[in-house]
């Protein structure tokens, strides 16, 4: 027997194959997450309304004041 026939042959080291489709989904997630927290740190919409105070005949007679500074 030669030499060469009684040698092992060498084990290849196994790459790890991703998906396509992983990275896609990645990627994805990624968007959907900086689109939240975009949204998350604009600053809120005021909306600006006065709510019905009432008759101006009433008997009672409500005062706003306040110092909010």
């Amino acid at each position: 027997m030669s030499p060469s026939r009684s040698r092992r042959p060498l084990k290849h080291s196994r790459v790890l194959r991703v998906p396509g489709w992983y990275y896609v989904l990645l990627v994805a997630i990624a968007l959907v997450g900086a689109i939240l927290v975009y949204r998350g740190t604009r600053s809120p919409q005021v909306y600006s309304w006065e709510p019905a105070k009432g008759r101006p005949d009433a008997p009672v007679t409500i005062v706003e004041w306040g110092s909010f500074t």
